[in-house]
């Protein structure tokens, strides 16, 4: 890990939303808030970006289908 990309974790963190950074494009993506894992999506061997969303903070993910980024779900600013 560089220094620039060093700068961009600390830098996301410090927002409250961050996204795991990774070389490999198909390794997963995570999106949190405040430290809460809300979704992930990763990207099969064929192209195609799966997106999970926990929306209610219980640790069950259902597929999402809406447009990236994905907003984080309104329980997680009430943590």
């Amino acid at each position: 890990m560089n220094y620039s990309s060093i700068l961009l974790v600390a830098l996301l963190f410090l927002t409250g939303t961050t996204t795991a950074l990774a070389k490999d494009p198909s390794a997963p993506q995570e999106y949190r808030d405040n430290g809460a894992l809300y979704a992930v999506a990763v990207t099969t061997e064929d192209g195609t970006r799966q997106i999970l969303v926990d929306t209610t903070g219980d640790g069950n993910f259902t597929p999402y289908t809406g447009s990236e980024p994905v907003p984080p779900p309104e329980w997680t600013s009430t943590r």
